[in-house]
């Protein structure tokens, strides 16, 4: 027999969003409904009320967990058990929990308790005494301030949702309510990083990979297909990613930039393919994993340069995080183990001693001269989109 697990889901910023709260909620939704299809995983009831999502499911508990733990826009979550309001019933069901938790070393405890109908015989204090002095014979201390253990309860018209554990969720605006973005994705450390840290913020991210495969069906044998698998247990969409080739570039490169000089044409030549792809795709940004200063060519007069002629609004969420952060969230949204397997990318190939500060009247004078639109029309046209 299926175990039904129900869910409360709070939903933290979300009700700072005023007149749009409904807008952010209905996303949340759309997106909780959306992965659970993705997953073939069935919803019994699922809606909104009184400032909670209340979620009911044939999922089991470790699956669930997982799931929602990645969910933007969850900022907390706790499974309850429903009972008749029968205060010997919460009694023998809270008796029972307070004797896992002194199997479990627990000393000290508190209560979250809350009256959804005010007119029940009980206060929330009164309750809590009730309750407390039960612990007490447990041998728990109640500490409203630092107890390692919180029980909640919520007093409903003619159920106690009782809950002995809060699960805090990724928090931010669900994916989707900010637009659409692009994620230049290398195969390091950064770019997936960057790429959670704008879903967080409810951006849609899809991403656009410069690669050097003797064709973009290497693309796919590769990482980067499982690096954006690891980046879409964030999301609940169907992520797109378009393989180019650095070919074209490469050629020209040789004919037309001095040798230090390449890495920064190469950024510059992917910003402005990727505004290229951005404007005739109709995305709202892009995102790359910029670091000021953590290597060459993120130095704030290379940052500079390859922004030159680049329409579009290029986001780095990453910008004044140093390299030991980076690697804290890598692995806090699973994606270390496989962002680190060894990776030879474009800028691996290009950088070689390139300028740390490039003069920008030089290199202006280097990129007039050298024939951009044309390359990015050429790479375009041998450009693949694949479906993630």
């Amino acid at each position: 027999m299926k175990k039904e697990n129900r869910v409360l889901i709070s939903v933290g910023e979300l009700w700072l969003k005023g007149k749009n709260k409904k807008d952010f909620i209905s996303r949340l939704l759309n997106n909780i409904r959306t992965t659970f299809a993705k997953y073939d995983m069935e919803i019994i009831s699922l809606k909104h009320e009184q400032g909670k999502i209340d979620l009911k499911c044939y999922v089991k508990k470790e699956k669930l967990i997982g799931i929602l733990l990645k969910m933007v826009g969850i900022s907390r979550f706790k499974f309850v058990e429903v009972i008749e309001r029968d205060m010997i019933l919460l009694e023998n069901l809270v008796e029972k929990i307070f004797e896992k938790w002194v199997q479990d070393g627990i000393k000290t405890i508190k209560f979250e308790t809350s009256r959804r109908d005010k007119k029940y015989e009980f206060t929330s204090p009164e309750i809590n005494a009730k309750l407390g002095s039960i612990a007490n014979s447990k041998g728990l201390k109640c500490d409203y301030v630092n107890g390692s253990r919180s029980l909640s309860l919520q007093v409903h018209e003619e159920n106690f949702f009782v809950s002995n554990k809060t699960y805090k969720g990724m928090g931010g605006l669900p994916v989707g309510s900010s637009g659409r973005g692009i994620t230049l994705l290398s195969g390091g450390l950064d770019s997936p990083v960057a790429s959670v840290r704008m879903m967080s913020r409810g951006v849609r991210m899809d991403f656009i990979h410069f690669h050097t495969f003797p064709t973009n069906n290497h693309v796919m044998k590769s990482k980067i297909p499982e690096i954006i698998k690891c980046i879409g247990k964030f999301a609940s969409h169907q992520i797109k990613l378009y393989a180019v080739p650095y070919s074209f570039f490469d050629l020209a490169a040789q004919e037309y930039v001095p040798n230090r000089m390449q890495v920064i044409m190469f950024k510059n030549f992917m910003h402005q393919f990727t505004a290229y792809v951005v404007k005739r795709e109709k995305y709202n940004l892009a995102v790359n994993g910029d670091s000021l200063a953590q290597v060459a060519s993120q130095t704030p007069e290379n940052m500079l340069a390859a922004m030159q002629n680049v329409d579009m609004l290029l986001l780095r969420p990453l910008v004044g995080m140093n390299k030991e952060e980076i690697i804290d969230f890598s692995r806090e949204y699973d994606l270390y183990e496989k962002s680190s397997e060894p990776y030879k990318d474009c800028c691996s190939l290009v950088a070689k001693n390139p300028l740390t500060r490039v003069n920008l009247d030089k290199f202006i004078k280097v990129h007039d001269n050298f024939p951009m639109q044309d390359i990015i029309e050429k790479t375009y046209e041998k450009m693949e989109v694949f479906k993630i």
